[in-house]
């Protein structure tokens, strides 16, 4: 499955690969995300309180650099292009763009997604 994001701000999309279950479920275990404690919890809530150290951050933004099928972004304000992971890894104004597409491709977060 395929999932196709905007952003605020930004004319174009970004398509990703979205994880299967058994790599999410991965992720979940590099992350040292307990499950026990997601049951627990509203799901969101629970993971993004679970994983929200600069290490897990790091760690999640690097995973998900191989679910990125096409970035076809232009910054609305400044003219800027994006085509890669790398264009968006190397803006730091695209920080946010990278945490919510590492999200949603690997953990299955956020808001409903447009699934392509």
């Amino acid at each position: 499955m395929e999932l196709k994001l905007s952003f605020d701000g930004y004319v174009g999309d970004i398509e990703l690969k979205v994880a299967t279950n058994i790599e999410r479920l991965e992720a979940m275990e590099k992350l040292d995300i307990d499950i026990m404690k997601l049951s627990q919890s509203s799901q969101d809530d629970g993971i993004a309180n679970e994983f929200m150290t600069m290490k897990n951050i790091i760690s999640l933004l690097k995973m998900s650099e191989s679910y990125y099928l096409k970035v076809d972004l232009t910054r609305s304000d400044d003219g800027k292009e994006f085509k890669s992971f790398d264009d968006l890894n190397n803006d730091p104004k695209c920080q946010g763009i990278l945490m919510e597409s590492a999200t949603k491709c690997l953990l299955g977060l956020g808001d409903e997604m447009t699934k392509k």
